[in-house]
């Protein structure tokens, strides 16, 4: 009796473990997919659109905190004071144009 029952768990068993071998592989297909679109955005182009915060007031120029790093920059227009955010507009050289929000 026993083995006429453990012939069916048997095929059960590799029925499950091969269905769920499947779903896992169709899932990591979907996901390198999905990234390989994404374009990777690196360098002084990733920075553009970033939040900074102001270290030293920017009238026109001061200090901002951007993405772990201080760097120098210039306020289109206005003034930005201590502790306020601003919005990087574009880089030239190590100086990067900023906005207030």
């Amino acid at each position: 009796m026993k083995e006429e029952t453990a012939a069916p768990l048997i095929s059960n068993s590799i029925f499950l473990f091969i269905l769920l071998a499947v779903v896992f592989l169709a899932l990591v297909v979907i996901i390198l997919l999905r990234q390989r679109k994404e374009t990777p955005v690196s360098g002084k182009e990733e920075m553009i659109g970033q939040e900074a915060l102001v270290k030293t007031t920017l009238s026109p120029d001061g200090e901002v905190f951007v993405m772990g790093e201080l760097w120098k920059a210039r306020i289109t227009s206005g003034t930005a004071h201590s502790g306020e955010i601003v919005r990087v507009k574009s880089i030239k050289g190590l100086l990067l144009t900023v906005e207030k929000l």
